[in-house]
Order: C-alpha cells, then structure tokens, then sequence
C-alpha cells in the first residue's frame, strides 16, 4: 500500500505552510499536458537543476519533506531510478517543501543536516533543492489539488507535465514517457476524472461532517450513498467500511450493519486487508453497542485462509477476535502462532509478546 503524509488535512500543517511563505492565492491550474512552470528554488542542497524542462530530456519533479516518513521511504526508489535512466538523459529532482521551521535558514538547514545523515547521501543519489517559500510548492501540488507527499511529476522532453503521483506507482509510466510510448490523453483522461473526484469528495466530506456534528444519521448515510455512487472503484470498499461504522457504532442499526457487512464478506472475503480491516473494527470498536462478533469472526477466519496463515498481522487479527468472544484459550494459541511467524527485531514483535503475556495472566485469575 503506498502511503502519503495529508498537508491539508490538520491545522497544523496549514499553519506550517502559511508560515513557510504566502501562498499564491491564485496559482494557475496545471495537469497533464500543460507547460511544467519553472523550477525556482531558493537552495540546490545536492546535484544540479536543469537549465530548463523543455530540454529534450525527461525530468522526474518530486515533492518530499523531512518530516514525511513515507517521503523517507520513497527515497532510495528515486535513486534506483535516476541510476536506470541516468544514460537515457532523465533527471531526478526531489525538491523538499512544507518545512516546520520558522525561518527560510532553518528550513535549508533542516534539509541540509537531514541529507548528510545516517545513510541518507547515499540513498538520495538525484539532484535535491529547498523549496523554503513555497513558491513551486504552489505552482506544482496546489495547482494540481495533490494534497499529499510525496508526490512526482513526470516532464516529457517538450516541457509538458505527463504524469502526477505517488513515486512508487511511477516506473511504468517513466519507462513509457522515456520511449516515447506514453499515451498522454488516456493519461490526462484518467487524472481529470481523479481531481474531479477529489474535489466532489471534499465537498461531501465537509457535508458529512455537518451531520455528523448535528447527530444527523439518516442525512449522513444520504451522502455516505453518493459518495460511493461517485467515487473511482477502488475507493468503494473504503468507504463501505466507514458506512458500516456509522451503522454499528452512532446510528444504533445493527440490522443495517449486518447486512452491509455481509455484503462486503460476500464480495471480498478472498482479499486480506479487508477481511482484516473489518474484523478489527468490530471486535475493537467500543462505541459499538452490539458489536457483530460471528462476523468478525467469519471476516478474520477467511482472512487468514487467504493469506495460508501466514501473515501475523492477520492471525493477530483472529487471535482478538477469539479473545472478544471468549475463547482465550484458542485466542492465546492463535497470538503464539502469529508471534512465530515474526522477526524478534519486528517492531510488532514486542506488542504481540505483552499481549500473549497479558492474556495468560487474565486467563490464569479466571480459573
């Protein structure tokens, strides 16, 4: 799953970027086919900028931050890149934006001591700038609505934006650009639709929180429906998830819950993540009166069936649901199993050890 850090999303990251500098307040709408503006940025950390972007050769414009941790783990991937293509003309350029610093020279310092750190020159083989105003922060994510990091830019050799993303779904893409195989009208087809979306989605979002505030269930499940008569394919099934709490957990329709949730065991009880999203929900729920925990445990068995076993988070998963029904014997050998299938280096490894403990003590007092 690739991940992204929101900078819209709190108050606190407007506030991060209005500090950094003002914001156009009408920057020009930019997507795929227009004119990629003009790389002006206050400090070059690393490598060098292209003289122009419609050079003749292929840039990659990336959009990163010290404080995005999936930004870090996108990182060596850009590097893989620019070493593939590096005979081929193509330039990587990751330009950090958003800093948390107050002044420009704490932000380039910010970059700067970052870079020359554990590991990181090595891992960040491309070319690097600050972008300490915001100015191509404006003129890039905004004008485009990208509303995460990191986010590419693919510029073909003319100087047109071809393609916008999260780098890690970029390879296919470069490679086509590069051979000139790039179909940029299915591809500026496919992103209007995505910004439309977008924006329809924010504005839903907005009136869904108006009757969430005013306890407004029927009003909320009215637009959770449009929602996902409008939304792209692949976002359905997240937002069935979110109608499902609403159900189960503020609007008091078990009835209602059940059947969504069948619905969706129906439909994906082959794909893991859901199966495994959905038994979690329910068995760890509180606000939920009525959790449905043969359901939970119907989602988290067929889970584990999917993944043969194998994937501890998922028997986690199981184990909880065990436990939340009353079977702590079952639920207990279950958490073992899903501790053995991890590394004691793994960061969950101490979490499923605590819980195995904590389980056998409260088990032993209710012999």
């Amino acid at each position: 799953m690739k991940r992204t850090c929101s900078v819209i999303a709190t108050t606190a990251l407007l506030a991060i970027a209005t500090h950094a500098g003002a914001q156009d307040p009408t920057p020009q709408p930019l997507g795929i086919g227009d004119p990629a503006p003009k790389i002006e940025v206050s400090k070059v950390v690393k490598g060098k900028l292209p003289a122009s972007l419609d050079d003749g050769k292929v840039q990659v414009v990336e959009f990163w931050a010290t404080w995005c941790g999936p930004c870090r783990t996108t990182m060596p991937h850009l590097t893989e890149l620019q070493a593939k293509y590096k005979d081929q003309g193509v330039d990587v350029i990751g330009i950090a934006v958003w800093q948390r610093e107050p002044t420009p020279q704490d932000r380039i310092q910010a970059v700067t001591s970052f870079l020359e750190s554990d590991g990181w020159p090595e891992k960040t083989a491309y070319t690097l700038a600050v972008d300490e105003d915001n100015k191509m922060a404006d003129r890039y994510m905004r004008a485009s609505s990208q509303n995460g990091i990191p986010t590419a830019f693919i510029v073909g050799p003319e100087g047109m934006i071809e393609w916008i993303g999260h780098p890690m779904s970029m390879d296919e893409p470069l490679a086509k650009v590069v051979a000139g195989d790039w179909d940029r009208a299915a591809a500026k087809a496919e992103f209007d639709r995505a910004v439309a979306w977008e924006r329809t989605r924010m504005e839903l979002d907005k009136k869904m929180m108006e009757r969430y505030t005013q306890q407004d269930w029927d009003g909320m499940l009215e637009v959770m429906k449009r929602m996902q008569a409008e939304a792209p394919k692949d976002e359905v099934l997240g937002l069935q998830m979110q109608e499902y709490r609403v159900l189960s957990a503020f609007a008091n329709r078990p009835d209602q819950a059940k059947a969504l949730g069948n619905r969706i065991y129906a439909e994906h009880s082959g794909d893991v993540m859901a199966m495994n999203q959905l038994a979690w929900m329910i068995a760890t729920d509180r606000d939920a009166s009525d959790p449905d925990l043969p359901l939970a445990l119907k989602c988290a068995e067929a889970g584990v069936k999917a993944s043969e076993s194998k994937d501890p988070n998922m028997l986690d998963t199981l184990a909880t649901v065990q436990w939340e029904m009353g079977d702590h014997a079952a639920a207990i050998k279950t958490e073992k199993t899903a501790l053995g299938l991890l590394d004691p280096d793994d960061r969950m490894y101490p979490e499923f050890e605590a819980k195995i403990s904590e389980w056998e003590i409260e088990s032993s007092q209710k012999r």
